[in-house]
């Protein structure tokens, strides 16, 4: 069972979204709540239990910060946390990249598209107990894909950077991709980046969550920002 926790400022959203999840997730924890503020800071102050996904508002009438701030700041503490963002204004759809969103759809909400994101979140969480077995430069080794920010292609060498350690294979990065999920996405001949650590994505190149910043060519571009957005609408 997961446990969801919708965020959002209006009451009458909050009813919709409650009884929307727990028509198609009749199993889910749900919990709701209309002060982000708190929340976030009793969230980071382990005051209140971790959610597995939060559905998030961007936009908050009585807090100059928004929900992208906030989440920002939940991910420095808790990385892993998948978040769904919620937004009647689509001008912030560019900035909601900064908070590395497992989602984000446009009020109103769609009931399709609502699900579509939760299942998608779903195998997210599930596809973390995966693992791949690489040629590692001291033997076979065991890696779990969700866990990997990176692959990097050096001459004869493959870096895989995870989020706890590296580890260096005498494999080649075509060869190393295909035992891979195929949501990771090749943004340059010596790059390829799981889409679930970036933070920014731009024609310059591209951010991750951990601040390390890789360059996207120009000849990959406009393939790997549509598989970008794919990702993030689930498609």
């Amino acid at each position: 069972m997961y446990r969801i926790t919708i965020c959002d400022d209006q009451g009458d959203v909050l009813d919709e979204l409650q009884q929307l999840i727990m028509q198609e997730f009749p199993d889910m924890e749900l919990h709701c709540v209309q002060d982000l503020k708190e929340y976030a800071k009793a969230l980071i102050n382990q005051k209140e239990p971790l959610p597995d996904i939060m559905i998030m508002d961007i936009q908050w009438e009585q807090d100059i910060s928004t929900g992208i701030d906030w989440a920002v700041e939940l991910q420095k503490s808790f990385p892993k946390l998948k978040i769904i963002f919620l937004t009647g204004y689509i001008e912030y759809a560019a900035d909601i990249f900064m908070a590395n969103p497992s989602n984000f759809l446009v009020k109103p909400i769609q009931k399709d598209k609502l699900y579509a994101a939760i299942y998608r979140v779903m195998d997210e969480i599930g596809t973390k107990l995966e693992t791949v077995t690489l040629k590692g430069v001291g033997g076979l080794q065991v890696v779990q894909p969700f866990d990997v920010m990176y692959i990097e292609s050096n001459k004869h060498e493959i870096i895989v950077y995870g989020t706890d350690d590296t580890i260096h294979a005498w494999m080649k990065m075509d060869e190393i991709l295909s035992e891979f999920p195929t949501y990771f996405i090749r943004i340059h001949q010596s790059y390829a980046v799981n889409p679930n650590w970036i933070k920014k994505f731009a024609s310059s190149g591209i951010l991750l969550i951990n601040d390390v910043f890789l360059p996207v060519s120009r000849s990959r571009y406009i393939k790997a920002k549509e598989q970008f957005l794919d990702f993030l609408e689930g498609k």
